[in-house]
């Protein structure tokens, strides 16, 4: 997977290539990927722009913040447990999360005395592969919420999100 991103004199243009075995492997989340990441930038810009932003435009900010989040924390779940099989430590969990140990000790705890959530599962499941018969043209989909000067394009091959 390769990110690129390009600054030019309009403004900035991020990239992200994924190959079709990554695509494939990754499957819906691509989908995902964009919306989310538009919101949390219109988050940021709403958040340093120094305007007054409505209520309703908070409490949009914040459904798509709690969305991201859940959206990452199966995954960080999985790594956590991961982690932990492997052998590793409270030490070296704080080191790779940035937090302190204690931290660290707490959320590694907290994962491993409860069950695997539903949504683990879902991290690890291959998602199935796109109908054959498909075409081969891409098709192009942009992202932007109404009224934002955030916008992600992302494109689709034979049902893969590339």
């Amino acid at each position: 997977m390769d990110l690129q991103v390009n600054r030019t004199t309009d403004g900035l243009t991020v990239t992200l290539h994924a190959d079709h075995d990554e695509a494939r492997l990754l499957g819906s989340e691509l989908e995902q990927l964009p919306e989310s990441v538009v919101a949390l930038f219109d988050v940021l810009l709403d958040l340093r722009g120094g305007t007054d932003v409505p209520l309703e435009q908070w409490r949009e900010h914040l459904r798509a913040l709690r969305r991201l989040e859940l959206w990452l924390a199966a995954p960080m779940r999985v790594a956590i447990r991961e982690h932990a099989a492997a052998g590793g430590s409270y030490g070296d969990l704080a080191r790779a999360l940035r937090v302190s140990r204690s931290t660290a000790q707490y959320q590694r705890d907290q994962v491993l005395s409860e069950p695997p959530h539903p949504s683990e599962g879902a991290v690890r499941r291959i998602p199935p592969e796109p109908e054959p018969d498909r075409a081969a043209e891409p098709t192009v989909v942009n992202y932007a919420a109404p009224g934002s000067t955030v916008g992600i394009q992302a494109t689709t091959v034979n049902g893969v999100d590339i």
